[in-house]
């Protein structure tokens, strides 16, 4: 299965579900971003080693 970052556009519909916006949409996009860089991070290491 390929993996790949999660898309900018579904960041932002989550956000605006949930009414983040200003210093809340950008700590919660940061975090995201850092969550799903360290998740691809682990999967690529681990078909690496396979």
């Amino acid at each position: 299965m390929d993996r790949g970052p999660i898309p900018w556009s579904a960041i932002n519909a989550y956000a605006q579900r949930y009414s983040l916006v200003d210093d809340d949409f950008d700590r919660f996009a940061t975090l995201i971003r850092a969550m799903d860089q360290a998740y691809l991070a682990y999967f690529r290491k681990k078909s690496e080693d396979a």
